[in-house]
């Protein structure tokens, strides 16, 4: 615990955890688990996942290592551990945005009621790209289990957060405080659809906002990505 989770549970997060299905309290050694991590980290857009602070945001516990980041409106913290497990924590960027006009709709702030489609399923993305590099290491398994919630949603909407797309005709909202989604994956199905996957678990979370987007334009969106 510290200050930052803090600040960032005061507001809307995600709650990020990718662990091996069976649980190893010592899967790897902790001198490991700097190297592992950097192995599997996720460079898909201007900021990394997880991002790693290297300008003193590094924490440290017995059998954990973890990393702080507390800068304009990226609020992240995370934590991996021996038995391979990983958690992140960060704040929904809009609820952190004021000043910022790129993370605004229609010139307002939005914190506490929108939530951008596109920084969604790119972070989704992301999710499922770090679940299959974790699993081919020591730290994974032959099953990954991925986790994914949405915290102080309740009365959230989704906006269109690309300005070279059209915004909704519909306010398709979320009413309770938290949205939660877990999947049981391979290590293969990991390795040769992690595309798929994260396309088919943003279209679950979506539904829950009562978004039903063809599947080709989720597909399209994704394909901004670098790979």
């Amino acid at each position: 615990m510290s200050d930052l989770t803090d600040a960032i549970r005061t507001k809307g997060y995600w709650r990020i955890d990718v662990r091996p299905t069976d649980y190893l309290i010592d899967r790897i050694p902790y001198s490991a688990l700097g190297s592992t991590l950097d192995r599997t980290v996720v460079r898909l857009r201007g900021w990394d996942f997880p991002h790693i602070d290297r300008k003193g945001g590094d924490r440290r516990g017995n059998r954990w290592i973890g990393g702080e980041t507390n800068w304009d409106f990226f609020k992240e913290v995370w934590r991996f551990h021996q038995s391979g497990q990983f958690v992140y924590l960060l704040g929904i960027h809009e609820d952190w945005a004021e000043g910022h006009e790129r993370l605004t709709r229609f010139g307002q702030h939005t914190g506490g009621l929108f939530l951008g489609v596109g920084d969604a399923l790119f972070r989704i993305t992301e999710t499922y790209e770090f679940a299959a590099r974790l699993a081919v290491t020591d730290a994974g398994a032959e099953t990954m289990w991925i986790e994914i919630d949405l915290r102080n949603v309740a009365g959230r909407r989704l906006y269109v957060d690309s300005p070279h797309r059209g915004q909704m005709d519909h306010a398709y909202t979320f009413d309770e405080p938290g949205l939660h989604w877990t999947a049981t994956v391979s290590r293969s199905d990991l390795a040769g659809h992690s595309r798929d996957l994260a396309v088919d678990a943003a279209a679950e979370v979506f539904a829950r906002f009562g978004w039903h987007p063809a599947r080709a334009l989720l597909q399209e969106q994704q394909a901004e990505l670098r790979w």
